[in-house]
């Protein structure tokens, strides 16, 4: 049972994405689904409260989509979704959540109490550091309020923790441990017994190995561990190429009239020197996305969509339409920081940074409008900044330092965060010299961050993920079953076919196959360029469903075979068995770590003799011969009571086999606990 909860500017495009790409049929819920479901308007409080448990909207569905809004707007509802037992609670954009210890917003502290019920919680942010320390100690503490209990404690112990990044740093720039640093870890990690580690770091041939012992050992005990995630678009295929634009204006500008800021007089002109292409400007401030529409629309005669914070859901769906039409007069979309969120328009290449965030995480939000996968254009990045001003030393800070105009950096915002207080000095600065030692101490920071990135491990899960999805099993698999229970498959285009019920279907109905048919594709490549296309993995509804239906039903659960096999005698008859072992327990225990679903698989001859080890399965499917069917028929019954015989014996040697891989996934168990 799974609830989301997003801005409502997201519901629907989180609907779609979850149905489209991941098979996933969330149900939004509003108060108009609420009342539809058991019609209490109008009761009072007490009235609904007393009403059974059972009256309970949010436990008509497993997975559930709701906004930020409809929770703040109706706090029975609060009280209903507190009362399901959620399995997991995810939070999109949740640096929206508002804390402080003196006064945790109400939002706050409704995500806290879904925390406290529920064993999953997942906080999903782009920009995780953009409101400071305290708005990310509050969202570490909705995930282990044990571990961050007091956000003067927390500050505390970071900063008894800079001895210990020191001595990171030292190992993972491969340099020699001063004796601060080597007494601090053999104290610190006095229970793990590193010793042996420590004195193996002059040891040319063991100090590769131990450093890298040394870090893990590190990662384990003062690393955010499974709390937080920081995903790279490094490894995702399918983003666009970017290319940045500066333009050093003269002149001052001006608050009081736009019409006299240079900006606006280069954004005039850029806008119609692209020609009727669409363009989108973001700025920081709403009231600036504001002014800038009206100067444009009263001055310039040029029509601009705008979209802001202060607009409604409906307002700025209208404004997005109006502004994705083709034939709309719209070319400029204006859009402030906080407006934007969420909003994804790649069918735009063009974007205009009216100003300056100082937070990577947030240039790379806005640059992110754009740059998505499906973009079918390089992105233009378009930078209008004034000679000798705060927003020139930014954008050199940001295209020098941390060429976050082309890329995106992983190491940009713990960058920033380091220089913090050197960049805020740095901005009011006219001493060139110092701009260029600090942009060169950026360049240097953030290529020596980027080295520390653990890649080759990313490496190894990054190619053992590829080598199950090019397995191509799946699709054989797939039109093996559809032939067995009677779905007609047609060739649709390369990787793509289109499958729909027959005439001689097996059963009354196919699990999640509509009457119409569908299309569906095996090709991820495929599937992403063709949206309308099913994608079909181990994990699609369909297949799970018909998996789930061959082994609840007779269909397939004995095969007969004729073979000819070299290790094998004439004239015998073998009996080969597929048991499966399973562990029914709890889905938080994660059982499957030590003890997955397990086949066994048994084959004896005639005398009950143990033949597994010498044939193995495929074998006996390659050599496949074809036999008259009756006379096989006429021996199975008179061979009734031998087989059963063997059915029993292998059923024997199975349990011992059984009992062998239990105790090596207890011993498993155990390993990992100690």
């Amino acid at each position: 049972r799974v609830l989301i909860i997003v801005p409502e500017s997201l519901l629907h495009q989180w609907l779609v994405e979850m149905r489209r790409r991941f098979n996933l049929r969330f149900s939004i819920f509003d108060e108009g689904r609420c009342l539809e479901e058991f019609g209490d308007d109008g009761l009072e409080d007490d009235e609904a409260t007393s009403r059974s448990a059972n009256d309970n909207p949010f436990l008509t569905e497993q997975l559930i989509l709701c906004s930020q809004s409809f929770f703040a707007k109706h706090p029975r509802r609060q009280q209903q979704a507190l009362a399901v037992d959620w399995d997991m609670v995810i939070v999109d954009e949740a640096h929206h959540l508002a804390w402080s210890e003196q006064a945790p917003s109400a939002d706050y502290l409704f995500v806290e109490q879904l925390a406290q019920l529920s064993p999953s919680l997942i906080l999903l942010t782009a920009t995780p550091e953009q409101l400071g320390k305290e708005s990310h100690f509050a969202r570490l503490r909705l995930l282990d309020p044990d571990r961050f209990y007091s956000f003067a404690a927390f500050l505390e112990e970071e900063r008894l923790f800079e001895p210990v990044a020191h001595a990171a740093k030292l190992l993972l720039a491969d340099k020699p441990l001063d004796d601060n640093a080597t007494a601090m870890l053999s104290t610190l990690l006095k229970d793990d017994n590193v010793s042996g580690l420590l004195a193996s770091l002059n040891d040319p041939e063991k100090s590769s190995a131990a450093r890298s012992a040394l870090i893990t050992i590190l990662l384990d005990h003062h690393g955010t561990g499974r709390i937080l995630f920081r995903n790279s678009r490094q490894t995702v295929q399918g983003f666009p190429e970017r290319e940045r634009h500066g333009y050093a204006l003269e002149g001052v500008a001006s608050d009081n009239d736009l019409q006299q800021d240079p900006r606006y007089t280069w954004l005039v002109k850029q806008v119609k020197k692209l020609a009727g292409k669409k363009a989108l400007l973001i700025c920081k401030h709403a009231q600036t996305a504001i002014d800038l529409e009206q100067t444009l629309r009263n001055r310039a005669g040029i029509a601009a969509a705008v979209f802001h914070e202060g607009m409604s859901i409906i307002e700025r769906d209208r404004a997005a339409a109006y502004f994705a039409d083709q034939d709309s007069t719209a070319r400029l979309l204006i859009c402030s920081e906080i407006g934007s969120e969420g909003r994804n328009f790649q069918f735009v290449h063009h974007l205009v940074l009216w100003d300056l965030p100082t937070n990577p995480d947030l240039l790379q939000q806005r640059i992110g409008r754009l740059d998505r996968i499906g973009q079918k254009h390089i992105i233009q990045i378009h930078i209008p900044y004034l000679q000798h001003s705060d927003l020139a030393v930014l954008y050199r800070w940001y295209d020098e330092g941390l060429n976050a105009f082309r890329c995106n950096s992983s190491s940009a915002a713990q960058v920033a965060d380091l220089l913090h207080e050197e960049l805020t000095a740095i901005l009011h600065s006219d001493d060139q010299a110092a701009i260029d030692g600090f942009i060169t101490k950026t360049k240097n920071l953030s290529a020596e961050l980027e080295t520390q990135m653990r890649k080759e491990e990313a490496d190894v899960l990054i190619n053992q993920i590829n080598t199950y999805e090019q397995e191509g099993s799946l699709w054989p698999y797939m039109e093996d079953l559809f032939e067995c229970y009677g779905v007609d498959t047609e060739f649709h285009s390369a990787d793509c076919f289109i499958v729909k019920p027959s005439d001689h279907l097996r059963v009354s109905h196919f699990p999640e196959l509509p009457e119409e048919g569908m299309t569906i594709t095996a090709n991820r490549a495929c599937a992403l360029a063709r949206e309308e296309i099913q994608f079909l993995t181990w994990e699609h509804p369909l297949v799970t469903a018909a998996m789930d239906m061959v082994l609840s039903s007779e269909t397939g659960n004995a095969a007969i075979s004729v073979i000819k096999h070299p290790e094998l005698r004439g004239g015998q008859f073998l009996l080969e068995c597929l048991f499966i072992i399973e562990c029914s327990a709890p889905a938080e225990l994660q059982i499957g770590r030590f003890l997955p679903h397990t086949p066994i698989r048994i084959l004896i001859d005639q005398t009950q003799k143990d033949l597994t080890d010498i044939v193995v399965h495929s074998d006996l499917i390659e050599t496949g011969q074809t036999f008259d069917k009756q006379q096989i028929v006429a021996f199975l019954n008179k061979q009734r009571q031998p087989i059963t015989k063997l059915l029993t014996a292998a059923e024997h040697i199975a349990d011992t086999r059984k009992q062998q891989v239990c105790d090596d996934a207890n011993k498993a168990m155990l390993d990992s606990l100690s």
